[in-house]
């Protein structure tokens, strides 16, 4: 645990704008993705609590995270990304 939080203090900067345009994505967008959140966190056995932790464990950690985020937001057509 303690090894991923000093990952995400190096890293804050990567993390915090990904992590606001999911917050300010439609509510369509965004309930896929906190669905898909969760669903990552339990079949890679995440034992972290936090949303933004669980985020940010599978942003550094799972590249196949990374790109369905990314295409989860081409997909809802541009506008609801950032």
């Amino acid at each position: 645990m303690k090894k991923l939080r000093f990952l995400q203090i190096l890293n804050f900067w990567r993390l915090i704008p990904a992590y606001i345009c999911i917050c300010m994505a439609s509510e369509e967008v965004k309930n896929v993705v906190i669905e898909e959140l969760y669903h990552w966190k339990k079949c890679d056995k995440r034992n972290e609590v936090s949303r933004f932790d669980i985020f940010s464990g599978l942003m550094l950690e799972r590249k196949e995270y990374r790109s369905l985020l990314q295409y989860r937001f081409n997909r809802g057509g541009g506008q609801n990304f950032c």
